[in-house]
């Protein structure tokens, strides 16, 4: 078997020289290799952080259900009027996150009419355009169709119990 050696050492001092040789300094050479291990986040597009905020909404009306959950079944841990306030709170979430659902869905439905949405590795053509519309409903439909699933199994549960009462 031939003699093996690793040359990533000389490669490493080739690029060092050869940057410091086009006037790269020490500090910026050292920032530029940091940048290839430590990427910085991508920049996330309108639609993705009104999903992604859609998304908290449910969370915390997920939150809030859990946390109340035990005081509403439990007829002698709070009064009428405090139920009353939860099933508010919660109405006030549920149609908040309904609100914010159908947003999304016009902006999905818009862009399609209109043409004018992003398409894949930028390339225009009718399948890339159905690509992204339906990456973009696939996205909806299932992280955010997920988190209210689960939210509204919790509602049903509860809502339920208050029907044995």
């Amino acid at each position: 078997m031939a003699n093996v050696r690793d040359r990533t050492e000389d490669f490493k001092d080739a690029v060092r020289a050869g940057a410091l040789s086009l006037g790269y300094t020490e500090s910026k050479l050292a920032a530029i290799l940091a940048s290839f291990i430590m990427h910085k986040p991508p920049q996330r597009s309108p639609f993705t952080k009104a999903a992604l905020k859609t998304l908290e909404s449910i969370a915390e009306l997920e939150r809030f259900i859990v946390k109340h959950q035990k005081d509403y079944v439990d007829l002698h841990r709070i009064t009428e009027q405090e139920r009353d306030n939860i099933e508010h709170e919660v109405g006030v979430f549920v149609k908040a996150c309904k609100d914010q659902i159908d947003i999304l869905k016009n902006r999905i439905h818009d862009e399609e009419k209109n043409g004018n949405s992003k398409t894949w590795l930028r390339i225009r053509d009718d399948t890339s355009h159905a690509d992204m519309v339906a990456h973009k409903h696939g996205v909806e439909k299932s992280k955010i169709g997920g988190a209210a699933s689960s939210t509204i199994l919790l509602i049903y549960e509860i809502t339920a119990v208050d029907g044995q009462r």
